[in-house]
This record gives structure tokens, C-alpha cells and sequence, in this order.
């Protein structure tokens, strides 16, 4: 019986030897005096991310869209733009015409004459007989005071056009007419030289077409020619023939027709001329067929 009170006894005792070792273990030591108290524990901190700054001259994103209208959802394409709705109101003034978009004028290229050269050449008949030759064939020519090649050459200036129609203006023109014949046994020949002013009148009759159009007038004119010298010369059996006609002034008509393209042109006339020679004992009056170029570096547009 004392065997197993021991026994109980030193069991217990073991016991709460443990229990006071454990207790021990578990219980923190109470700071010395005067020792700072450990620090409150916190969590870890982490430095703030930075980003680079955007790119000088990168476009802003866009604003967002007004209320009401659709949103664009992340990785789709980009919304269409939709038109501000229309509210009515004031008429606004119209803008001014864009120069860029003003309609571009073609002009039509016709013109009329304004200052021109023209050269002439042709053939004249009529007049007087001054030398007639009998050939050993029994054929016979004569030589007369009208007859022979005309060369001609001046200018012109047509100041003034009624309605782009009608053109008025004046010539001046020096000429030369001359014949001859010749024979075995001689020859003969006439030669006159002079000069002409005249008015004269243009009425545009019709165009072609195309761009640059050749244009068409009625040509007339009248005025004074004058003569300042008309001979006549001979050799061999024709040289006692020879003999000067003085000079003459007389009168002067032509009609016909003339063309123009840009600055060039052409014409063809009758021309008569009525002269007279030695105080009207000899006739030298001529009819004159005549074709010509002319030359218009300054013309007016009928544009």
C-alpha cells in the first residue's frame, strides 16, 4: 500500500514537472527596462511602376464618342463615321467659285484681218495698140498700152469692224505691168510702173469648223492709181519704135474673195483700171485677173 502511494506520488510529480517546463516554453520574456520595443511588422512595400513618356508628335487618343452613338469594342475595326444630323435653319450665303474648278474657256480661233502684207501677180488685158508685128508665118501680135504681167505687192490695215462682220479700212500698193514680143530680126516691149491707194471693204461671209477655222470675205475696193513711168522700147527693126508715155493717174476697181487662217491668207479679184496716156490720145485702161497671198501678224479675234 505505501509501495503504490509512492508509486502515485512520484507520478504526479513528473507530471507537473512537465507542465511547468512547457509553460515555461510558451511565455515571451518581458523586455528589459528601457529597451526599445520591437518594431510594428508591415508589408513589404514595392516601388510604383513608371512608363516611358509618349513619343513627341504621337496623335492623342481619340475622344470619346458623343452619347448615344455606338462604342468600339477592343480588336474590332474601326467604327464608320457617322454624319451630324442635319437642323434646319438659315440659308447661308453660297461660297465663292474655286478658281481651280472655274470652267476653262476654249476659244474658237477665229479672227479677222487688222495689219497685213500682201503680194500679188496676175495678168492684164486691154488698152490701145501700140506696136504691131506681121511674122513670115502671116500670124500677127500686137503690143498694147493694157496688156501684161501684173506684179503687185503692199499693205493693208482694216481698223474697223462693224459686228465682227463688216471690216473698213485702206491700201496702199506698189505695182508693175509689162509685155513684150519678140522676132528674128527685132523685139519690142511696154513697161509701166506705179503705185495705188485705195479703201477698201471686207464682210465676213462663213467659217469651217474646227479649232483654228479658215474664214471667208467678200473683198472690194476702189481708189486712185497712178503711173510714173510707162515706156515703150524696141530693138532692131523695132528700134525706131521706142518712146515714153509720160506718166497717168486714174481710176481704179476690184471685187473678189479672200480667206484668212490664223495669220495667213489668200485672195483672188478682178481688178479694171482705167487709164490714158499723152492727154488721152493713147488708151491704157486694163482689166486685171489677180491672185494673192497675204500675211497678217496683227489680226482682231471674233471670239
Amino acid at each position: 500500500m505505501k509501495h503504490a502511494m509512492r508509486t502515485v506520488l512520484g507520478g504526479a510529480t513528473l507530471a507537473a514537472l512537465m507542465l511547468a517546463s512547457l509553460n515555461a516554453a510558451a511565455q515571451v520574456p518581458a523586455p528589459a527596462p528601457g529597451y526599445p520595443p520591437p518594431a510594428a511588422t508591415s508589408a513589404p512595400s514595392y516601388p510604383a511602376p513608371s512608363y516611358p513618356a509618349p513619343t513627341p508628335g504621337y496623335p492623342p487618343p481619340a475622344a470619346a464618342p458623343a452619347s448615344g452613338y455606338p462604342t468600339q469594342a477592343a480588336g474590332y475595326p474601326p467604327l464608320r463615321a457617322e454624319p451630324a444630323p442635319a437642323y434646319s435653319s438659315a440659308p447661308s450665303a453660297p461660297l465663292p467659285p474655286d478658281p481651280a474648278e472655274a470652267p476653262t474657256v476654249i476659244r474658237s480661233g477665229k479672227v479677222n484681218h487688222f495689219l497685213g502684207v500682201h503680194l500679188g501677180v496676175g495678168g492684164s488685158f486691154g488698152g490701145d495698140t501700140l506696136v504691131k508685128a506681121t511674122y513670115t508665118d502671116g500670124h500677127t501680135e500686137e503690143l498694147k498700152a493694157g496688156n501684161g504681167v501684173f506684179v503687185s505687192g503692199g499693205l493693208s490695215l482694216t481698223p474697223i469692224w462693224i459686228a465682227d462682220t463688216v471690216g473698213l479700212g485702206l491700201g496702199i500698193e506698189i505695182n508693175y505691168q509689162g509685155d513684150s514680143m519678140d522676132a528674128n530680126n527685132g523685139s519690142a516691149s511696154f513697161d509701166r510702173t506705179g503705185g495705188l491707194f485705195a479703201a477698201h471693204v471686207l464682210v465676213h461671209l462663213w467659217d469651217t469648223s474646227g479649232q483654228r477655222p479658215l474664214g471667208f470675205y467678200l473683198f472690194g475696193a476702189g481708189g486712185v492709181q497712178y503711173v510714173g513711168s510707162a515706156k515703150v522700147s524696141g530693138s532692131g527693126m523695132g528700134s525706131d519704135i521706142a518712146g515714153d508715155l509720160g506718166t497717168a493717174t486714174g481710176g481704179m476697181g476690184e471685187i473678189g474673195l479672200d480667206c484668212l487662217w490664223k495669220v495667213f491668207g489668200g485672195r483672188a479679184t478682178v481688178r479694171y483700171t482705167k487709164l490714158s496716156y499723152k492727154g488721152g490720145a493713147i488708151d491704157g485702161s486694163s482689166v486685171s485677173v489677180l491672185l494673192g497671198l497675204h500675211w497678217d501678224p496683227w489680226t482682231t479675234s471674233r471670239d
